[in-house]
């Protein structure tokens, strides 16, 4: 400190008006002859602390109108006048008063070459550092110094960034302040000198600030935008520590509670998530030994379709695992957080909990901290605080893709949450639909299963729709539907035509029982295997396939030939290749129907594209480690090789006349006459076909049923006529 702050520091520390009087005039004597940068210094120390103990007293008034405004004259030539005569006006203005700023007479040189002049600012300092040692403290510098001082104290904050937040919360608060301190920061020469005047801290700590080095701005209680020069410009508040500055007797329990909240438990357990089981305890473990060796960093991605129980899953984690966890940049007052206010309380969070070895955060869609046309330094201020992070985090995506590398890297564990397996689906769905007193048979989850996937999320809401609307299974079924052809963005196929998918392996008739396929493969997930499925159409060939992968409890992709045949050269096999890759991603059962067209016989082949085709088929079905359905009606077109690669191979027959019978009662609700015995080639898709026929035309009859079936016989089945036929 110079000379002249020396002096100037000791009349107003004395407080006393002669000591004042003499020490300023002593001061402004001295200015006369001193070098401006001089007078520049003692002028920012003598307006900071007018501003300090004007802030909402109830005689400042009396101070600003007794010429406030002119202090800067014959330092600055005017250059705060009119900010601080906008102070007085607003101040007088707050109070009701009636007075008159005085008008400031003369330029800057004129008053500089007055020694009058300078008698008569000798004289206003004199009476306003005699008001200023006799003026008591407002209530709003004590209530916020306060609340400051819990706010520095609970992040851990040094003194100098408490008085910053008092600053800047006087200049949110009021706006002439707000334009004084600009004007002394927006002044390149002078921004270091008037922050450390403002805050009483030294230029080392000044040059942490305006770098964000600062405590208060990794810690997320601050944010620093350096583009700009202005105080509040620069510098801004989280709004969450804003609305607590001005809070009554503030206590850190309740900026703790504020500003954190617990994270609700969690409403299933992992005994609802079997599929899921693995990978979950491989975090728990991770997490109980991080705890026990007192590693903090600990950071885990969970990433999946959104609705499939992720967030559930990390607060079970959590809480096996013996952490209590807390919802970090959910919501603030309803609203949804952008990119910067989630980041910001993300440190914030970190900065709360890094003592508590029994805290742990959970941060959902951390899709939003990614860096999208932002500048460099988000992604290192990004990278830094993962890498320095001393709270346990669990992040939540949907989409992995838009997570960077350069984050994925940072991660302990990243695990996928797929869409749970078919079985899965049906014990959530049902547990649920118990929960709310909703009755439902396995026959109504299957038709909701064949509309869309049953997802968590997805079948908690049509639950809860189901059970305030006081209805039973059918309308569960109506709003699982609507909802779904919402999400998706199309119309899906009626619960209705869903249940006509449904397999009934007693009307089937195969070589090999299915039925030991369904007890040995039930429940062992996406398993190594390979199935070919030939007979004649309408057999059950690719329900039969869905009925196994159901068993398994796997999710069914069903392609067609046709799909998979590309009008140019390579494009089928691009597309063969993709119909792998996208069931090995969901791990699926992929069934082919019309599989003789993708396969058929080498041999036969005149164009090189065609065994192209083959030959990327077969590479694909030998590398999949998941069920692979083929389906055909034309076995004898295939290439024999190629049939060599499916591990089973099965033929569904035309039904023999006991379960032709069976089909007869089932789907046309009548006793089956005895000439159903008799009819060769039917299959249970001419009963259904004969069924709908009959509904639409209201024939009631079993002749007209009999001789309906026997037509479809002949003429698609390859059956006879009943009775004797001529040779």
């Amino acid at each position: 400190m110079n000379d002249h702050n020396r002096k100037l520091a000791l009349a107003m520390d004395a407080g006393a008006a002669p000591e004042a009087a003499a020490g300023l005039e002593a001061v402004i004597a001295d200015l006369d002859r001193a070098a401006p940068e001089g007078g520049l210094d003692t002028y920012i120390d003598l307006a900071c602390r007018i501003l300090d103990r004007c802030m909402l007293n109830a005689t400042a008034r009396e101070v600003i109108a007794n010429g406030i405004q002119n202090i800067d004259v014959y330092f600055r030539g005017g250059f705060l006048s009119d900010a601080l005569s906008e102070l007085a006006e607003d101040a007088t203005e707050f109070w009701g008063g009636q007075e008159e700023n005085p008008k400031r007479k003369g330029s800057s040189r004129d008053r500089r070459s007055s020694r009058d002049e300078i008698l008569f600012l000798t004289e206003v300092r004199t009476r306003l550092l005699d008001m200023l040692a006799q003026m008591p403290e407002s209530e709003f510098k004590r209530r916020s110094l306060a609340n400051a001082d819990v706010i520095a104290d609970v992040f851990g904050l040094r003194d100098y960034e408490a008085r910053m937040l008092y600053i800047l919360h006087a200049a949110t608060e009021m706006s002439p302040i707000a334009k004084v301190v600009n004007n002394l920061t927006s002044d390149v020469s002078i921004r270091e000198a008037a922050l450390c005047a403002f805050i009483d801290a030294d230029r080392s700590s000044v040059k942490e600030l305006l770098n964000g080095r600062s405590l208060s701005v990794r810690r997320g209680v601050l944010i620093l935008d350096p583009d700009y020069s202005g105080f509040t410009d620069q510098f801004e508040l989280r709004p969450p520590i804003r609305i607590h500055m001005g809070s009554e007797d503030l206590e850190p329990e309740e900026l703790r509670a504020g500003l954190l909240p617990k994270a609700q438990a969690a409403s299933i357990s992992l005994s609802n998530a079997p599929h899921l089981q693995a990978d979950a305890d491989l975090c728990i473990r991770a997490l109980k030994g991080a705890k026990a060796a007192g590693t903090r960093n600990v950071s885990i991605l969970l990433y999946g379709p959104p609705g499939t129980g992720k967030t559930e899953l990390s607060r079970i984690i959590l809480a096996e695992a013996g952490y209590q966890a807390f919802a970090v940049a959910e919501e603030e007052d309803g609203a949804d957080l952008d990119r910067e206010a989630r980041i910001g309380d993300l440190l914030m969070a970190h900065a709360l909990l890094e003592n508590d070895p029994d805290a742990a955060c959970v941060f959902d869609e951390m899709e939003d901290l990614t860096v999208r046309r932002t500048g460099e330094g988000s992604k290192i201020v990004l990278n830094r605080f993962l890498d320095d992070a001393k709270v346990p985090t669990v992040f939540v995506a949907n989409d992995l893709d838009m997570i960077p590398d350069y984050l994925l890297r940072r991660m302990m564990l990243v695990l996928e949450v797929p869409v749970p397996p078919v079985q899965i689906q049906r014990s959530i769905l049902k547990s649920l639909a118990c929960e709310a007193a909703i009755e439902v048979e396995d026959g109504d989850i299957a038709r909701m299963q064949g509309v869309a996937d049953v997802v968590p999320a997805v079948a908690r809401s049509a639950v809860k729709a189901a059970s305030l609307a006081g209805g039973g299974a059918r309308d569960l079924e109506r709003a699982y539907l609507n909802l779904n052809s919402a999400l998706t963005g199309r119309r899906l196929k009626s619960p209705r035509r869903a249940a006509q998918d449904i397999y009934r392996p007693e009307f089937s008739e195969t070589d090999i029982p299915l039925a030991g396929f369904v007890e040995k493969l039930r429940g062992r997930g996406a398993i190594r295997a390979s199935f070919l499925f030939f007979g004649a159409a309408g057999t059950g060939k690719s329900a039969g396939a869905r009925h196994i992968a159901d068993a398994m409890g796997v999710k069914v992709i069903e392609k067609r030939g046709s799909d998979l045949l590309g009008a140019y050269v390579g494009e089928s096999e691009k597309l063969i290749r993709s119909a792998f890759e996208e069931a090995r991603d969901e791990r699926a059962a992929l069934v082919f129907d019309e599989i003789d067209s993708l396969l058929s016989d080498r041999s036969d082949h005149g164009r090189s594209w065609e065994t192209s085709q083959v030959n990327e088929f077969l590479k694909a079905l030998e590398d999949h480690d998941a069920p692979v359905f083929g389906c055909t009606n034309l076995r004898d077109r295939m290439d024999k090789a190629a049939m060599r690669r499916f591990l089973f191979h099965v033929e569904f027959k035309t039904l023999p006349g006991e379960k032709a019978a069976a089909c007869f009662t089932h789907y046309l609700g009548l006793p089956a006459p005895d000439a159903i015995a008799s009819l060769s080639g039917l299959t249970p898709a001419h009963f259904g076909l004969v069924k709908a026929r009959c509904e639409m035309m209201g024939i009631e009859s079993p002749a007209e049923m009999v001789r309906m079936l026997e037509k479809e016989a002949v003429d698609f089945g390859g059956g006879r006529k009943i009775g004797f036929q001529a040779a």
